[in-house]
């Protein structure tokens, strides 16, 4: 009696590509709250008369943008698409947040955005 062949895995497969994808922070305005505060701060140190007033605005101006711009970066996300070709044909991308044990040739078990190495 001839051998049974093994059962096909249907998502097994061998990982092709990881391409790094970035998702922008947004700013909750704290901040930029904070920014203008420490600019103010800043800006009135500097001059006397009119000219610290203006220094006094333009650091709290600057100082909003810094601090909006800091949080959104600290709030960034940072994932990776894994293109995997299936035993069975075609390909399926994964969703995963960390690649440290994979790289293109790599065997893999696709369930939704879980891997699980062979």
């Amino acid at each position: 009696m001839p051998e049974a062949a093994p059962p096909v895995c249907a998502n097994c497969g061998t990982v092709v590509s990881i391409t790094p994808v970035t998702v922008k922070g947004s700013g909750s305005g704290a901040g930029a709250v904070a920014g203008a505060v420490v600019g103010g701060l800043l800006g009135n140190q500097v001059g006397g008369g009119s000219g610290k007033k203006v220094a006094t605005v333009v650091g709290a101006v600057g100082g909003a943008f810094a601090g909006n711009e800091v949080e959104k970066r600290a709030k960034q996300q940072v994932y990776y698409d894994v293109l995997v070709e299936l035993d069975t044909g075609g390909t399926q991308t994964a969703s995963v947040g960390d690649v440290q044990y994979l790289e293109p040739g790599t065997r893999v078990r696709v369930s939704g955005n879980n891997l699980e190495l062979l």
